[in-house]
Order: C-alpha cells, then structure tokens, then sequence
C-alpha cells in the first residue's frame, strides 16, 4: 500500500472509532510507531483537526466530516455475502437494519460496481439443512442498544422447565450464538446469578432508566472459563482408516475435533467431548471405517450402542 493510500485508510480508521491507539494503526498496516507519528502529523498538516490524549489514542475532532466513503467492487461484493449470510442469523429488526445500510453503501458506489452487485444479488443464496432461526420479534436490536447504553433490562422469560414466563430483572452483559440459536448472557437480579437465555424464549423485553458498570461483572472470558471447568470433558482418540476419514471431516469440528496424525494406512484424530455415549453414536455412522478406540469408557459405549442395534433389529433372527 502506497502512502496516499494509508493515509487515506488511516483517516476512514480514525473515523470509525472514538479512540484509536497508535499501535492499533502500527498493527492494522504493518509499519513502526515512527511512521504512525509521521503520518499523522502530516494529516494534522493537511488540515485533519487530529487530536490526542496520553495514554488513550488519537481521535478526530467533532464536527469534522470528509466526503462519502466509496467502496471498491471487492468490497462491495464482501459486504453483500455477509449481508445474505447474516439474514439467516438475527431477526426481523436486525434483517431491516441490514438492508438499510446496505442501501447507503450502494448509493455512493460507482454506476458501474452497482450494475455488478445487482447482477450478483440474484445469483446468490444461503440455504441450511438445520433449522433456521425463528424471526419474529425485535429483541436482539434492543438488548444490543441496551448493551450499549449500559441500560439493565427486565425480561420475561419462559424458561423450558416451568410453565409460565417469570419476570426477570437482569443486566445484559454479551449477547453468543450457539447450537443454532441467539443467547443473551447475563447477570440475573432473581437469581443472583450470571445466567444464558436462549432469545428465542423471551417473551417481552424492556430497557430500564437503571445503569450498570460493565467493570464489576466477569468478562466473557472468565465467564466461559468457568463455565468449561463446571463440566467434565475428555480427551478421546479415533483410528480410522485412510478411506474414511474424510466422511469425518464434513462435522468433526462440531464434535470437539483437536488435533489429527495421519499415517499410511490410517488417521488417528483426537476430540474432546463431554459425553461417550452421545459420542459413539455419532461414531456408528461410520461403521467398518472405524478400527480402534481409546480410552475404553469410549470403546465400552460403542459396545454398549451395538448391542442395543443388536437386540432391537436381529431379535427375530
């Protein structure tokens, strides 16, 4: 990338957020904290109002506005397959935001790139063979200001084990997607307790004049770390032969795949999984391909899923 055109960047980057630290733009364009320094003093020289806080970042002053930001076809045409991609995940609120800015996005795109992406959206669709997501209500767009604002919220919740919503006083800290489905994870004022709601389940939401400092709760990391020590996982290890293993490779990443060895006449892959039995069913659909199986928890409940085949469909025989 040729100066001009980092500096131009460095402007659109500066722009995008409150703050940014010069190591971030040292990182995000590969060059020394020296060149940032030159950089932005030579856009404080061509009359970018530039100003900078110790310790924080540099930043734009307000009120401070270039012309319209042009995209390249490349760009545009990235945008669009994460448009039609992310349709299928949020819901109906999310879905018309999407389209909204994509329509501005369009509107200062060359006449020609336009043409491109017209043509283009037709040819393009995303189709799941699991269950899509349910749409029909506004939450995720709300708990997403909500977020921002530091906004608690009250939720009512109908949760799988009762039979009637309950009204949840909660501060909404991340919202996670998972096992096909959008979860808010939050600190529960009923519970007193950091708890997951499945979005899906929300039966009405508000945000409340009630704020919340973020710093007092657990990051999502720790969250998460904790919630994996909760729960016991193993480490297990599948020989299966050469021919096999790339019906493996459609879904081992959603069965805790870690690492694999591939030898002359087989591979030996290794998952991590919380649960032998769920395992080794997934494991029996590929029937004479698999060879050997470690530890013997796993191998015993492969025997165990067999006999149960066995007795069930070779009784008669």
């Amino acid at each position: 990338m040729n100066r001009i055109d980092r500096l131009s960047a460095i402007m659109t980057m500066l722009q995008s957020k409150k703050v940014v630290k010069a190591k971030e733009i040292a990182e995000r364009f590969e060059i020394s904290l020296r060149t940032v320094y030159r950089d932005i003093r030579a856009l404080e020289e061509g009359g970018v109002p530039i100003g900078a806080e110790a310790g924080l970042g540099y930043y734009i002053s307000d009120g401070y506005h270039l012309a319209p930001v042009t995209f390249t076809g490349e760009e545009a045409r990235a945008l669009l397959l994460s448009q039609k991609v992310a349709s299928h995940f949020t819901d109906e609120s999310s879905v018309k935001h999407q389209t909204t800015a994509f329509e501005k996005i369009r509107s200062v795109m060359k006449t020609a790139d336009k043409e491109k992406v017209e043509t283009l959206e037709s040819s393009i669709d995303i189709h799941f063979g699991f269950k899509r997501v349910a749409k029909p209500s506004a939450f995720l767009d709300q708990i997403q200001e909500a977020m921002s604002m530091r906004n608690k919220m009250q939720l009512k919740y109908q949760a799988a084990s009762e039979s009637s919503p309950s009204l949840r006083e909660i501060v909404p800290l991340s919202l996670c997607y998972y096992s096909n489905y959008w979860h808010l994870i939050a600190f529960c004022e009923l519970r007193n307790d950091y708890r997951d709601f499945r979005t899906d389940r929300i039966v009405g939401i508000q945000s409340l004049s009630k704020l919340f400092n973020k710093e007092a709760y657990k990051s999502m990391d720790e969250y998460w770390k904790e919630i994996r020590q909760r729960y016991s996982l193993y480490e297990v290890e599948v020989v299966l032969d050469n021919k096999g293993a790339p019906f493996l490779n459609l879904t081992k990443h959603y069965w805790g795949f870690k690492e694999e060895s591939i030898g002359e006449d087989d591979v030996r892959m290794k998952f991590v999984i919380a649960d032998y039995r769920v395992f080794s069913k997934w494991l029996i659909s590929f029937g004479e391909y698999v060879h050997k199986l470690y530890p013997d928890e796993l191998e015993n409940a492969m025997n165990e899923e067999i006999q149960a085949l066995q007795s069930k469909f070779l009784q008669n025989n």
